[in-house]
């Protein structure tokens, strides 16, 4: 019995959301990998000491970290706000010398409005996957646009190894 793809899930999103053929194609390599699952890396955590009541608040922004796997793959990121405002984020690779790997990304420009759940945005893809050759930690901060505290999450989408999955 084959293991299930990374991707067989995306279908949906490929459906509903009518993505262009153009934006699975860095996934290519990840379709018929075996031996590596989904894994969401959600920030803020809920237990974050900046949260007032799992709230940022008013123009507020905190930062969080996620520690990755190695041999994992970042390939996307999916984002949900509670304010019509949105929130901003970037994304640092701590690992690797702090190189910026997305860098001020409003999420209710993504999504034409910032207040969705994840199901209705759909994953945001990168231009290409990125590699975590070695475990890895990433860097995270997240600024709030709404005047009022706002409630957001921000989900990194990885493909992570299941034993000693390779591509």
């Amino acid at each position: 019995m084959r293991t299930p793809s990374i991707l067989d899930w995306l279908p949906q999103f490929r459906q509903q959301q009518r993505y262009h053929d153009l934006a699975f194609r860095p996934l290519a390599a990840l379709v018929d990998a075996e031996g590596y699952r989904p894994v969401w890396a959600v920030v803020p955590r809920t237990s974050h000491p900046a949260l007032s009541a799992g709230a940022i608040a008013a123009r507020g922004a905190l930062e969080d970290q996620v520690t990755i796997r190695a041999g994992s793959f970042l390939w996307g990121f999916s984002s949900s706000s509670a304010e019509a405002a949105g929130f901003r984020f970037d994304v640092w690779d701590q690992s690797r010398g702090k190189r910026q790997l997305v860098s001020g990304v409003n999420n209710g420009v993504l999504a034409g409005t910032s207040v969705a759940p994840f199901s209705q945005n759909g994953p945001s893809f990168l231009p290409q996957l990125y590699p975590f050759p070695e475990a890895g930690l990433l860097s995270i901060r997240l600024v709030n646009l709404a005047t009022v505290a706002n409630a957001v999450q921000l989900a990194l989408l990885l493909a992570e190894p299941v034993g000693g999955g390779e591509l």
